[in-house]
């Protein structure tokens, strides 16, 4: 793995969790900054920099040229496949510890529905 941030290719549910409180919350869109960097989280143009971002949606390790991908990296799919440009978000409830979800209606008219478990075993 590039990045030395523990869980870095892992994590995909947290990431998860935070696009779907984003989208719950009337953001009309997730971005991500960084798409490739190195182990050690450069090129960083943020200022100051940011020691909390060691790693891009792709990493790659400087010495070997092997890329890594973040949890980022595997959450993004699971809102970007099913929910269409355009689409509204609606209102849905649920109240189980751990799971999470959005819902969407897409313009093609379809109702999507992205559930994050971030439960462990």
């Amino acid at each position: 793995m590039s990045s030395n941030r523990p869980l870095f290719g892992t994590d995909w549910t947290r990431w998860s969790s935070t696009f779907t409180n984003m989208l719950r919350n009337w953001a009309r869109l997730i971005c991500v900054w960084n798409l490739l960097l190195d182990e050690k989280g450069k090129p960083d143009i943020t200022v100051p920099p940011r020691p909390d971002r060691p790693g891009g949606l792709v990493s790659i390790n400087s010495q070997t040229q092997q890329l890594s991908y973040s949890g980022n990296y595997y959450a993004f799919p699971h809102y970007s496949k099913l929910i269409q440009k355009g689409a509204h978000i609606f209102a849905s409830w649920g109240d189980l510890p751990g799971i999470e979800h959005v819902a969407a209606t897409n313009t093609d008219g379809s109702n999507v529905l992205v559930v994050t478990n971030s439960n462990s075993g």
